[in-house]
Formats: C-alpha cells, sequence, structure tokens
C-alpha cells in the first residue's frame, strides 16, 4: 500500500499531540511534525502495514532520535567578545600550552587537502556527510581524506615533512 499524501495531511493533530509529548515543547513539536513531513512526503513510500499513522508517528520518532543526536554533535558557536582567553591561565600547565600549540602549528602547516577536511570535521563539529556538502565532495571523499589527514598530523608531529 502506497502512503497517500492526502491521507498523511489528515493525521496532522495527531501527530502534533504525539510530538508534544516526545519533545515537551510547542514549538519544537510544530518543527519536528513539519520535518517529518518533509522528509516522508519528499518521496512515495510503500507500507506494509495497513496505518498510516503507526508509520508517520515511528519516522518522527525517529527524526526526533535524529535532531536529537544532530543537536549533541555541534560545537556551540560563542561570539568572540565572550570566548576565553588565549593567553595562559594561573595554575594551567605550561606544558600543555605548547602541546597545543605544536598541534595547531602541525595542522597549519598540512596542505590544504588535509587541513580542510580535519577543521570541517574536528573542529566544527560537522559529520562526514556535513562535511561533504560544506566541501562540495562526496562522503566517501571526505572519509578518505579524514583518514589521510590524521596519518599526515602524526607525521607533521613526528617532525616528518608532509606532502599531498
Amino acid at each position: 500500500m502506497r502512503l497517500d499524501p492526502h491521507r498523511a495531511a489528515s493525521l496532522l493533530d495527531r501527530l502534533y499531540r504525539t510530538a508534544i509529548l516526545i519533545t515537551r515543547d510547542a514549538h519544537e513539536a510544530e518543527d519536528l511534525v513539519q520535518d517529518t513531513y518533509e522528509l516522508i512526503l519528499r518521496r512515495p513510500r510503500e507500507l506494509r502495514g495497513d496505518s498510516e499513522l503507526h508509520y508517520m508517528r515511528a519516522a518522527m520518532r525517529r527524526r526526533h532520535v535524529d535532531r536529537h543526536r544532530e543537536s549533541c554533535r555541534r560545537v556551540p558557536v560563542i561570539g568572540l567578545e565572550h570566548a576565553p582567553e588565549v593567553c595562559s591561565r594561573a595554575g594551567e600547565e605550561p606544558g600543555r600550552r605548547a602541546e597545543q600549540a605544536e598541534v595547531l602549528a602541525a595542522i597549519r602547516s598540512l596542505p590544504e587537502i588535509h587541513r580542510d577536511v580535519l577543521v570541517a570535521t574536528y573542529v566544527s563539529g560537522l559529520t562526514y556527510s556535513e562535511a561533504a556538502a560544506a566541501l562540495g565532495v562526496k562522503r566517501g571523499t571526505v572519509m578518505s581524506r579524514v583518514f589521510r589527514a590524521r596519518q599526515a598530523l602524526v607525521a607533521a608531529l613526528d617532525g616528518v615533512p608532509v606532502t599531498a
């Protein structure tokens, strides 16, 4: 049985009530229902059972979990006026600051192709898919570049000259 968009639209109120129970926030519930409808109605779906409501609720629960995981992976953005000072703080180990500076210098010395994926994935906190979209390449390309970039970073930290 194929999911009928008109019948799926008639389930809006019931899905919204379910979304409020899941999120406990009316605004987030609206966003969750809209995301679910956008995801499901983007392409035709074949249903195995008779209940479109159960299918839509399950899809909405999965979307909620995905949204939560995405938000946990995001690195919080801090304005420059609220950013911590770069200088050494009282009680901080000077050796640790030196190691951090060494790692940053090694990242700067990497070829651009390696530096971009490291910054996108490890510094910005993007997933491989998000980094691929940002860099305009395929996900597999990002994965292989991250692998090679980590090897190049280790080599740079060991003092071995790195080439692209």
